[in-house]
């Protein structure tokens, strides 16, 4: 694996208006396990709702921040229907794979290449109601490729481009990605890494973000920056724009991404467990003024990346 994440364990986020769900990443060794949570509306209880253990083949979810989206994609005649898509990779093949739901209850997956390689990112454009993601690949010549992909349906994918990964390549998918906030070197952000209140104008984001775009982390020395506290931005439509750099919430180590929804901001990260990190999710109520702990995973996991959206669809957009 070529570019993957230097981290022992990760964890993906994902949230919508009825509730919240979860992704685990847990690498134990060569055999990795994949788990989903659900919470309530609150975002305070939690659920498994998918899992595959270690030892076992089947999906694994991206090791990457910004590995779960949500959309409200277009249906012909009919209001707009929520769907939740995960990337990664199958864990017996070792081929980039998909994982979707339309009530992120059930979920169903589906393979995308099966060369070695893995969807590592995720983000959805709201304008044009179409999910895009990358995807890195080695084929059997041993040419690595990062590719980005798109989808209106979020089931079935199309390839944009692709580029060889020589050094200082461009990642082709950073381009779908969102400008409402840049990472650390200038790139795009999906939204998959950030929460967004429209009403409010508001955006909270881990600070600084650094995206790699499938390129693989470093964690010696002080190499990677990601989400070391949290920046909070009020645009022009908030009663008080501005910029806020805050602390992380208390015990957290690393924020990778936030996510926000009816009223419910969530970190997620890690915090200290003895000699390795655990997966932890804070909730906030109030913009980020304080947090409380509601999800915590086992030691050597952190919570990687969160997409936001709703379970049903509202009835005004019904045509």
């Amino acid at each position: 694996m070529p570019f993957g994440l230097d981290l022992t364990r990760s964890i993906v986020n994902v949230q919508w208006g009825g509730g919240i769900f979860v992704v685990a990443y847990q690498w134990f060794g060569t055999n990795p396990s994949s788990n989903v949570w659900t919470s309530d509306a609150q975002g305070k209880q939690w659920q498994k709702t998918f899992s595959t253990p270690a030892n076992s083949s089947g999906f694994r979810v991206s090791a990457f921040p910004g590995g779960g989206v949500h959309g409200m994609i277009s249906i012909a005649d009919a209001a707009d229907r929520p769907i939740f898509v995960l990337g990664g990779r199958d864990g017996d093949t070792g081929g980039a794979m998909f994982l979707n739901s339309s009530d992120g209850k059930k979920w169903s997956s589906k393979s995308q290449s099966a060369d070695d390689g893995e969807v590592y990112l995720l983000t959805w454009d709201e304008d044009a109601k179409t999910f895009y993601a990358g995807m890195w690949l080695l084929t059997q010549d041993g040419t690595g490729y990062d590719v980005a992909l798109k989808s209106t349906d979020g089931t079935n994918w199309t390839e944009v481009t692709r580029v060889v990964t020589v050094p200082g390549y461009r990642p082709p998918v950073e381009r779908f990605c969102s400008d409402k906030i840049k990472d650390r070197n200038g790139n795009r952000v999906p939204t998959s890494v950030f929460g967004y209140n429209k009403g409010s104008d508001t955006l909270i984001a881990p600070e600084p973000i650094d995206m790699t775009f499938g390129q693989g982390y470093t964690t010696t020395g002080t190499e990677l920056k990601h989400g070391l506290q949290l920046k909070i931005i009020r645009g022009p439509a908030n009663d008080s724009p501005g910029t806020d750099i805050i602390s992380l919430p208390s015990g957290m180590s690393r924020v990778w991404a936030v996510g926000y929804v009816g009223s419910i901001w969530q970190a997620v990260g890690e915090m200290p467990s003895g000699s390795f990190a655990s997966g932890v999710v804070a909730t906030s109520n109030d913009v980020g003024l304080n947090w409380e702990k509601t999800l915590t995973e086992s030691p050597g996991s952190s919570f990687t990346a969160v997409a936001a959206g709703q379970t049903a669809s509202p009835a005004s957009s019904g045509r």
